[in-house]
């Protein structure tokens, strides 16, 4: 069956399925539209993938061969370059200061872990995240990336593993899920 098939069948049930009341009218016909949103975000992103490949066109990490499908955050954003604009100059910044080490908490699929190795040729990028899955995918991207020889996945990032790297020129990129506060508490 199609995604087009399917989502029309989705979108049917959904709202053939009886209402009572204004509130679960509202209800359905916002989650009809979640889902048209979904299939459109797909659309454009299997027509940017077909047409575009999957190098990211712009931005700090430009160049990066990416992936077909991202972890989390806009696959769409990532691919055209302007994916958490507002961080853009700060990366591009970090970039240019020579850090010896990169700590990259919460990698999921290794985009800034990778895409910031291939534009700092003499750093090493450590790579951080609980699930196995965006731990092997950060890998996979590193290995087609070239950079597999510095950036190093693994698991937990502990505070007491702070220590380590305290004489070190050091970036900490870090974004786990509102875990960051404890993470990152000096005390």
């Amino acid at each position: 069956m199609s995604l087009h098939t399917t989502v029309q069948q989705q979108l049917l049930a959904q709202l053939g399925a009886p209402a009572d009341g204004e509130q679960v009218k509202v209800a359905q016909l916002n989650n009809a539209l979640r889902l048209l949103s979904k299939w459109r975000s797909v659309l454009i992103q299997n027509t940017l993938l077909q047409q575009q490949g999957t190098v990211v066109m712009q931005g700090p990490l430009a160049g990066l061969d990416f992936l077909q499908q991202s972890a989390e955050g806009c696959h769409i954003a990532k691919l055209l370059g302007c994916y958490e604009q507002p961080l853009q100059p700060f990366i591009e910044a970090a970039i240019t200061q020579g850090y010896s080490t990169i700590l990259n908490i919460g990698c999921a699929e290794g985009y800034y872990a990778v895409g910031m190795a291939r534009r700092m040729p003499n750093t090493r990028v450590l790579a951080y995240d609980l699930n196995p899955k965006a731990q092997q995918i950060c890998r996979e991207l590193a290995t087609k990336n070239g950079v597999s020889d510095r950036v190093q996945v693994g698991g937990l990032f502990q505070p007491s593993d702070f220590a380590s790297y305290a004489s070190q020129h050091v970036l900490v990129l870090c974004d786990i899920e509102g875990a960051e506060k404890d993470l990152l508490d000096p005390a």
